[in-house]
């Protein structure tokens, strides 16, 4: 049975450890889909005949994109969200004995092993302490939270992307900087497009479609898990790991060397898996598997982070080298953040009002807002070891804590903070009167204003955008919302089985041809999948 919780929450079910099942039947998890779903004995092989091809007599052969269950697995404990985890073993990176879980584990589990440390995974073997990429038994005491000793081995702990996709199964509002176009991502891993679809948006191999057509699927993709958008191109990671791109390709924002429009998407030439995505204005950035960092599109401010002082866009993918190990990247309109192993916050791109936490000025600067060096932010480094997400807009940015604290940067009237002026130094955006136990639990940092939800479904926005999705202050919204996204002047939340939009309503991104802004009393989406 599926229940929508929190945002990014995990689906409630049950599985019998017994059987095995088609991973592609499931769909209770966007996970699942790396998942071989096969129970295994850890001492003697497999249980009941449940044999998937991952067991053999030395137990769980876990190999990369193919975590193998195994038992035996303590009970999930379940205090504020009533779940159950994956195979009933526990998935509790965030644990809060208090309040219930938040950030991207919704769920409350004892792990009952000191062994398992994977505060920032989403896979955690509580049986075995981390599992690991490399195809041997697994049997990790190090504590290490991005490397464990299996065996000897040094080996990655992160089957699962590090940074979960941004959506919640059936009603996926993805974050990006689209204009007037809205994108979804569907449970079985189908992405719909509608509104402005006048640059290739639709991926259907026309370039325009008219914007009050009905929303449609994005053909010739395979099983997506991720999806999200610059100002007028997206771009997709499927089930293996790799990324497609579609739209106008102005400065290169697709990963398409072809000039023009892209109207059919195609596979980005990336030598590695990627496990996260995130886009700016013209430009995306993506994390691989193997900790490396690839940016593509426009360069105006840096954005490539080459270290060059000639803009120079990019058509294809280009490393971003000298930063460590990522385990997290982050997009703002114009910059990019990268945080490694070593819990270094690398920023590079446009710094207005110290917006990659760099210092610099209000007076619009080029030379001095133009940072094509990576170049590591103390100021927000001092949080890397807690950040979960960051991302920014024009002049600010923001990152969510793993204890549900948001930090945010930059110029006044975009971080909720009164008078003129700017800080590169973080300050902390609080809950208005909140509720007994209530913590941030995600957020949507967008071109000039941020939206926000709680553990306890309450949305807030902030910033100096109008459109019903900005606030001097940080100003209540909404209540009972199980999940939030949208694009750079809108917002896309849903309540259970339904989904509504605020802001900016030009394009028909929110179906009907209503006045702009949509307030956020208007009525649920005309929209079935």
């Amino acid at each position: 049975m599926k229940k929508f919780l929190i945002i990014l929450s995990i689906i409630l079910f049950s599985l019998s450890i017994s059987t095995c099942m088609d991973p592609i039947s499931i769909g209770d998890g966007w996970w699942r889909e790396y998942e071989d779903n096969c129970a295994c004995d850890i001492a003697g092989g497999p249980i009941n005949g449940c044999d998937c091809g991952d067991c053999d007599g030395n137990g769980c052969n876990c190999t990369l994109w193919d975590n193998c269950g195994c038992t035996p697995m303590p009970p999930c404990n379940p205090r504020f969200c009533n779940c159950m985890d994956l195979y009933g073993e526990c998935n509790c990176g965030h644990d809060n004995p208090n309040n219930g879980c938040y950030g991207y584990n919704p769920c409350e589990c004892d792990d009952g092993n000191p062994n398992c440390d994977c505060d920032n995974k989403l896979y955690c073997d509580c049986n075995n302490g981390c599992n690991c990429t490399a195809p041997i038994t697994c049997n990790c005491t190090d504590t290490n939270k991005d490397n464990c000793d299996c065996n000897g081995i040094d080996c990655q702990c992160a089957l699962i992307p590090t940074n979960p996709p941004s959506f919640t199964w059936g009603f996926a509002a993805t974050r990006n900087t689209l204009i007037d176009t809205s994108v979804f991502l569907t449970e079985n891993g189908e992405v719909w497009v509608w509104g402005f679809r006048g640059s290739g948006q639709q991926g259907n191999g026309t370039m325009a479609i008219g914007e009050t057509r009905a929303p449609a699927r994005v053909m010739g993709l395979p099983k997506i898990v991720h999806v999200t958008g610059s100002a007028y191109s997206l771009a997709a990671i499927d089930i293996d790991g790799n990324v497609w791109g579609w739209g106008q390709n102005l400065h290169g924002a697709t990963g398409i060397s072809q000039i023009g429009t892209i109207n059919s998407p195609e596979q980005v030439p990336i030598p590695v898996k990627v496990d996260q995505l995130a886009a700016g204005e013209y430009f995306m950035i993506a994390r691989g598997i193997d900790g490396t960092v690839w940016v593509w599109g426009h360069d105006n401010f840096g954005q490539m982070g080459q270290r060059n002082s000639i803009i120079t866009n990019r058509n294809n993918p280009i490393q971003v080298t000298g930063i460590g190990n990522v385990r997290l990247i982050g997009a703002s309109y114009e910059g990019a953040f990268a945080i490694n192993n070593d819990n270094k916050v690398f920023v590079w791109g446009r710094n207005a009002s110290g917006s990659l936490g760099l210092p610099g000025d209000l007076n619009g600067n080029y030379l001095i807002e133009r940072r094509p060096t990576p170049t590591e932010s103390t100021a927000l480094s001092g949080y890397a070891s807690q950040i979960e997400y960051i991302a920014g807009g024009y002049r600010h940015g923001h990152a969510l804590l793993n204890n549900g604290d948001i930090i945010a940067w930059g110029e006044n009237n975009r971080i909720a903070r009164s008078g003129t002026g700017w800080t590169h130094n973080p300050i902390f955006i609080q809950i208005p009167s909140p509720l007994a136990g209530e913590k941030w639990a995600s957020l949507h940092s967008r071109f000039i204003s941020t939206v926000a939800i709680t553990n306890m479904g309450r949305v807030f926005t902030w910033g100096s955008e109008g459109y019903n999705v900005g606030g001097a202050s940080v100003i209540l919204r909404a209540t009972n919302v199980t999940d939030l996204g949208g694009g750079k002047h809108n917002v896309l939340f849903a309540r259970g089985n339904n989904l509504f939009g605020a802001g900016y309503a030009a394009g028909h991104k929110f179906i009907e041809p209503l006045p702009a802004p949509r307030p956020w009393t208007a009525e649920r989406l005309n929209i079935n999948f």
